[in-house]
């Protein structure tokens, strides 16, 4: 009986792939001869995904689910995801592509709403099993961030310059000193910092907890509220502003979540271990009803509806308030496989080392080498792919000798 527990656990995650994708949430490509891509890119990402994974012991779950070591690793995947989805999103604008990319069309917010989940729940855990894990906080998360955000500004503006692109002086400074972005795709450094200062700020100063988790949900919320007020930036062009666009608000409450789900773990584990079957079933019939309406939301009316005279707020406000909870139940999904199988091999945790910097960096290569695209699809993704690790790679490396210089210097004044 208990091995059919671990076989219903594949089943039904299978079913819930197969539902997403009858549903139209998930977009699929017909794969075709020609389209060798089609079938590949799945089949390559379930092996990278499913090699090594291990099953928990039969009516048991595994050790650590949610380690920084495993967690790291799914992180790893799903940075290869991001690659993909963000190759998509240009080569859909520039040669208006229907390509087999498709099927990571919708991917992103919830490829993102875990990357919150995992920081606020990382930033919780560590707060209470480090001692004074609040002093040289500022090295430990913000510059790690911001290392890495700086030297891939740099690299996609001289890139973009490098081909040809014109700026106003105006505009390249504010892109140098990070104002403003001039690959968008570059939002996540920005508005993570900013909730790690939040949450320094919170944290240090305020020590009545239930308190400071109050003001960390307002200032959470405030965030959201006044992105989703300030509306897109229509009048910039290719150069953004900060917190201009859906993105920046439609997976952030996710980050609180998590924060809330290390908090209360102890509490909330042994609870669903009790009714992890209800559980599962219940996520997976809320993710998929939830991504159904969010999906038909924002082909009719989504966050786009607007101009200079009318912002759309009504129909934001709708399409978030479907599409939010659809990222969390899925996240929240994830969760739950994770605690019946392990998702980690050597090539997930080396790509989980510098997931952050591939997020960052990739737009540089999809850009420059989309001619590529049209000369041979496959050729193109693995040209992409492969620029990005070892461009990530090395801003890996040289953050952490900017970061031991850093240190170096620090115990030398």
């Amino acid at each position: 009986m208990k091995k059919k527990e671990v076989v219903t656990t594949f089943f039904i995650f299978i079913a819930w792939c197969v539902f997403l994708c009858v549903s139209g949430f998930i977009e699929v490509q017909k794969i075709s001869e020609n389209k060798m891509s089609g079938w590949l890119l799945p089949a390559l990402l379930m092996v990278l995904l499913f090699y090594g994974s291990q099953k928990a012991p039969a009516g048991g779950y595994t050790k650590a689910a949610f380690s920084l070591k495993k967690s790291k690793a799914f992180q790893g995947f799903l940075a290869v995801c991001v690659i993909m989805h963000h190759m998509y999103i240009v080569l859909l604008s520039e040669l208006d592509y229907k390509g087999a990319l498709i099927m990571f069309k919708n991917s992103g917010v919830i490829i993102v709403g875990f990357f919150f989940f995992a920081s606020g729940y990382g930033l919780i855990t560590s707060l209470y099993q480090k001692d004074n894990y609040l002093k040289g906080f500022i090295k430990k998360r913000i510059f790690t961030v911001l290392v890495p955000f700086f030297i891939c500004n740099y690299v996609y503006l001289t890139t973009m310059l490098l081909m040809g692109r014109k700026y106003a002086m105006s505009d390249l400074l504010c892109v140098f000193f990070g104002v403003k972005l001039l690959n968008s795709q570059m939002w996540f450094a920005v508005e993570i910092m900013f909730l790690y200062i939040l949450f320094y700020v919170i944290f240090r100063f305020i020590r009545r907890e239930k308190v400071a988790y109050m003001i960390m949900g307002v200032c959470v919320v405030a965030v959201m509220g006044g992105s989703l007020l300030l509306g897109h930036d229509l009048t910039t062009g290719e150069i953004v502003s900060w917190f201009r666009g859906e993105w920046w608000y439609n997976t952030t409450f996710v980050f609180f979540i998590g924060m809330l789900a290390a908090r209360f773990k102890e509490k909330l584990l042994p609870w669903i271990k009790k009714r992890y079957y209800l559980c599962l079933s219940m996520l997976l019939v809320l993710s998929s009803f939830f991504g159904i309406i969010s999906k038909r939301l924002l082909e009719e009316k989504g966050y786009w509806i607007e101009d200079i005279f009318y912002k759309g707020y009504t129909e934001k406000i709708e399409t978030l308030a479907f599409q939010l909870p659809m990222v969390v139940f899925s996240v929240a999904v994830i969760l739950l496989f994770m605690m019946k199988i392990t998702f980690y091999n050597k090539a997930l945790d080396f790509f989980g080392r510098f997931s952050l910097e591939v997020i960052l960096i990739n737009n540089v290569f999809i850009v420059s080498l989309l001619k590529l695209a049209v000369i041979n699809e496959i050729l193109y993704i693995i040209a992409v792919f492969a620029a990005t690790i070892l461009a990530a790679m090395t801003i890996y490396k040289i953050k952490l000798w900017v970061l031991d210089k850093n240190d170096y210097l620090s115990r030398w004044r």
